[in-house]
C-alpha cells in the first residue's frame, strides 16, 4: 500500500514539475531573447534621436553626419548601418563597427521615408546565456523533485 502511494506521490511530483518547468523554461528563453532585442532597440531610438538634432530645418544633414556619439550606441561587436538624408544624396550610408560574419540578430527603425537604422550583433552570446538560463530552470527542477517527494514520504510515515 506505501508503495503504491510513494510511486502516486512521485508521478504527481514529477507531473507538477514538467507542467510548471517547461512553460518556465520557455518563458525564460524567451524573456532573454526579447531583453537582448528591446536593448538593440533602445540604442537605434537613441541614434535615431541623434540624426533627428544633426537634421537642419530643411530635413537634412548639412556637411555629413557626426558620428562621435553614434559609435558610442553601437556595441563593441556589432555593426549600425545608417541611412540618412543629404542635400546631395537622398539616402547617403554610412556603416559604423565592424560587419557580423555569423549568426547576427538584426533590428531595424524607419525613420521617415528618407532614413533608417539597422543594428546587428553576433547572436553568441545571447545564446549562450539561453542556454544558462534553461540550465539554470533544469536544475532548479531536478533538485526540487526530491525535496518534494522526501518531504511526502516523510509526512507519510508521521
Amino acid at each position: 500500500m506505501r508503495s503504491r502511494i510513494l510511486n502516486a506521490v512521485l508521478a504527481t511530483v514529477l507531473l507538477v514539475a514538467l507542467l510548471l518547468g517547461i512553460p518556465l523554461a520557455y518563458t525564460a528563453f524567451l524573456f532573454v531573447e526579447d531583453t537582448a532585442r528591446r536593448d538593440l532597440q533602445n540604442r537605434l531610438e537613441r541614434m535615431a534621436d541623434e540624426i533627428i538634432a544633426q537634421e537642419g530645418t530643411d530635413g537634412f544633414v548639412v556637411g555629413g553626419l557626426d558620428t562621435s556619439s553614434l559609435r558610442l550606441l553601437v556595441p563593441t561587436d556589432g555593426r549600425a548601418v545608417v541611412v540618412y538624408p543629404t542635400p546631395e544624396n537622398v539616402a547617403a550610408r554610412l556603416d559604423i563597427g565592424t560587419p557580423v560574419l555569423e549568426a547576427s540578430i538584426v533590428e531595424s527603425l524607419s525613420m521617415g521615408t528618407s532614413g533608417s537604422l539597422l543594428i546587428e550583433v553576433p547572436s553568441e552570446s545571447m545564446r549562450s546565456l539561453q542556454q544558462q538560463v534553461l540550465a539554470a530552470v533544469s536544475l532548479l527542477l531536478v533538485a526540487g523533485c526530491p525535496v518534494v517527494a522526501g518531504a511526502a514520504m516523510r509526512m507519510g510515515r508521521a
